[in-house]
């Protein structure tokens, strides 16, 4: 075995470790609890929280750090980022592992690698917040200066790359997200014409555009059903849809299920027929590598980085976020073949157990801790299953 690495990992968390908000927080939580089983890696997760606590979790230890009450578009880069590496130096790691703001890895004192999750400044664009434009700005502005000092980076997806090559001029390690184990082994128990929404409620995501969709889908399929689950960080986003879901006579197809619990996140996907997420900007969505290990087919936006995950006419169906008719042709596609949802719910799952295995990642990412701690100068190996 080799010697054991201490990591401090600073990233987003779940504040309830069941109950997951984001896909960066569920990457974290799935990726700590995988090394920490491996005996090699003690992990100790660095995450913002309402309130300073320490507690021991799946192996792992939890610190959370407590955000200053001033905006976060001012303290993300400053003060929470002060904070964040100052309790992770205080661990004395052997490598900080930073998940998704590249800006955090500045000033780090220690070997360090930066996981991109996704085009962060492009995200709060599209978020619907308040400020969402100047928000974009500071952030692509002090992203950028992370991305291009950090000498090792993991990315996710071929997208990252594409959109980002000239402000990575490191080593680029090409892992993708692992994902909870127990997705592989949902047994499946669909009821007919169920949709899963899974995600978080805001602009980004097109919830509203989904809605316009099942308009158009419950003229063909009386009987169909839009599960919504997903945490709400915009309320004003969500009160438009239930406005749009009562406008347009929607309340018997519609459900809003709120922010599930892992194992509640499990039965919905066991349940449904497939999974929809019509989104304006993606990386590598989590809930389009859990559908796929729980063998449910997949309707997603044809841009971005989905493409890369989801093989059209294979595993599920892509389509134009920006048109509610190519989203409704999609589902009532996928909805009305009971052969085609069994092809992508097989192929699906082929797929996924290449690619998001928690093991084989988690095993991936010691490699680089490893290389960062003695100091290698290796290349990383050539290769991916990305697509």
């Amino acid at each position: 075995m080799s010697r054991t690495l201490r990591v401090a990992m600073i990233t987003p968390f779940p504040e309830q470790p069941d109950r997951v908000a984001g896909g960066v927080a569920g990457v974290a939580r799935c990726l700590a609890a995988e090394l920490a089983l491996r005996g090699d890696t003690e992990v100790v997760v660095v995450a913002p929280g309402p309130r300073r606590e320490v507690r021991e979790w799946q192996g792992c230890l939890l610190e959370y750090v407590p955000r200053p009450r001033m905006p976060g578009i001012i303290t993300y880069w400053t003060e929470v980022r002060r904070r964040l590496l100052a309790v992770a130096d205080s661990w004395a790691p052997d490598v900080v592992h930073v998940q998704a703001m590249a800006a955090w890895t500045l000033g780090c004192r220690h070997p360090n690698v930066l996981t991109i999750h996704g085009i962060s400044e492009n995200d709060t664009r599209l978020s619907g917040r308040t400020f969402s434009r100047l928000r974009a700005a500071v952030m692509a502005r002090t992203e950028r200066a992370g991305r291009t000092r950090a000498t090792d980076v993991i990315v996710i997806s071929p997208y990252v790359e594409e959109v980002l090559a000239e402000q990575l001029p490191g080593r680029i390690w090409r892992i993708e997200n692992p994902i909870d184990p127990r997705f592989f082994s949902v047994e499946r128990n669909e009821r007919a014409g169920q949709i899963l929404f899974l995600g978080v409620l805001n602009h980004r995501k097109n919830l509203r555009g989904l809605l316009a969709a099942l308009a158009r889908v419950s003229r063909e399929i009386p009987d169909v059903r839009l599960r919504v689950a997903g945490a709400t960080p915009d309320p004003a986003y969500l009160e438009t849809c239930r406005h749009y879901i009562a406008r347009h006579g929607l309340e018997e197809h519609v459900e809003l299920v709120g922010n599930l619990k892992v194992d509640e996140v499990e039965r919905e996907l066991a349940r449904a027929s497939c999974l929809v997420l019509p989104s304006f900007q993606e990386t590598a969505p989590l809930a389009i590598a859990e559908a796929m290990a729980s063998g449910v087919p997949v309707v997603a936006s044809r841009r971005f980085g989905i493409p890369h995950m989801v093989e059209d006419g294979k595993t599920g169906l892509l389509c134009d976020p920006d048109s509610p008719e190519s989203i409704a042709s999609a589902l009532v596609r996928v909805l009305g073949d009971d052969e085609l949802r069994r092809s992508m719910s097989v192929e699906g799952r082929r797929v996924a157990r290449s690619r998001f295995e928690p093991t084989a990642i988690a095993e991936r990412t010691r490699g680089v801790y490893e290389s960062l701690a003695t100091g290698s100068a290796a290349s990383p190996p050539r290769g991916s299953a990305m697509l």
